[in-house]
């Protein structure tokens, strides 16, 4: 069982004594056969007897599997029977075997280490694999969803190998400050059969960014934005605000800025474009000079068809978070 198929021994054949056939849980095949269902083995011995070994994959679909709930295991069966032929009278012989096994399916479980720029997961395969699949979220874990959100995906005979870039599609975000913030990634362990979630793996690790944006899908913009990027050399920011003055930063540290806010808030503008709808507002900043007009458009954008509230102050529900763009822009002069 150890690799993950059933192995069945078949002994003491006399030279004059041929397998022909096999029954496998009541479908017949004839031996030698191309089929990649199993593999039969002839081994000739020095005392003119030979024998067969029969490899069935625990996996194959003609393996009969019954979950029993009085072990929590999954019951793999296959009743096997030979037919066997004597030379040269051509009489027939039968021999028939029924082999089980109780596999533990206790879901699998990753291994997650933490890194600068991200979070590595490893699964090391088992044979019981075929029995789960893994999502992020209500999404399959695929080689063209690792692909379509930048996740870097292997898969060998040995383990599976995840790689997820901090910011990348599926976080979670907490405790956000210029300092640096939590972020939780999880994936969810299901049953191929059922789609139930049997277990996940979970893990949270602390990051740094120089600029950031975050479009929760409860309505909330939150953004870390260097403004030394975009004033001149030397200069230091004495204040910030945003489209609505009253609203200001929630930290500040030298050119770098926190702001959260609702995305109904703050003077934030709405537009559709695209099948999006786009909430942007804008970080203006004073440096001293007497005409204070720099500043950086900062935006979220979510799909139009998953948003459940729209143009609501009372309530918003997205199915997915929004993408956010940090845009150098001036605060309109007055008279234009």
């Amino acid at each position: 069982l150890k690799e993950g198929m059933f192995t069945i021994y078949l002994g003491d054949v006399p030279e004059d004594v041929e397998l022909i056939s096999v029954k496998l849980n009541g479908e017949q095949f004839r031996v030698p056969s191309d089929v990649n269902i199993f593999s039969i083995v002839e081994t000739i011995h020095s005392n003119k007897t030979h024998s067969y070994t029969l490899k069935v994959p625990l996996h194959n679909p003609i393996i009969i599997q019954k979950f029993s709930k009085d072990v929590g295991a999954m019951l793999h069966i296959l009743d096997v029977n030979y037919t066997l032929a004597a030379d040269p009278e051509h009489k027939f012989y039968y021999h028939t075997v029924s082999v089980t096994t109780l596999i533990d399916v206790s879901p699998p479980s990753f291994h997650a280490v933490c890194n600068k720029t991200g979070i590595s997961f490893q699964l090391d395969h088992q044979p019981s694999d075929y029995l789960w699949k893994f999502d992020i979220g209500p999404d399959r874990l695929t080689p063209a969803l690792a692909a379509k959100h930048g996740y870097i995906m292997s898969n060998n005979s040995q383990s599976l190998l995840l790689f997820v870039p901090q910011l990348a599609h599926g976080f979670k975000y907490t405790d956000i400050s210029l300092k640096g913030f939590l972020g939780t990634f999880e994936i969810l362990v299901k049953s191929l059969n059922t789609s139930q979630v049997r277990a996940s793996t979970t893990k949270t690790c602390p990051f740094n960014s120089t600029e950031m944006i975050l479009c929760s899908t409860s309505g909330w913009m939150t953004v870390v934005v260097d403004l030394s990027l975009v004033v001149k050399s030397n200069q230091i920011v004495k204040e910030t605000s945003l489209i609505n003055e009253l609203c200001v930063p929630k930290e500040t540290d030298g050119n770098r800025v926190l702001f959260s806010f609702p995305l109904h808030s703050c003077g934030s503008k709405v537009e559709l474009s695209r099948g999006n709808v786009i909430y942007q507002n804008k970080i203006y900043y004073n440096s001293g000079s007497a005409n204070a007009t720099e500043g950086v458009t900062v935006q979220c954008a979510y799909p139009l068809a998953g948003l459940h509230s729209l143009f609501s102050t009372h309530r918003f529900e997205s199915d997915k978070e929004g993408v956010g763009s940090i845009i150098p822009s001036k605060r309109p002069t007055q008279g234009s």
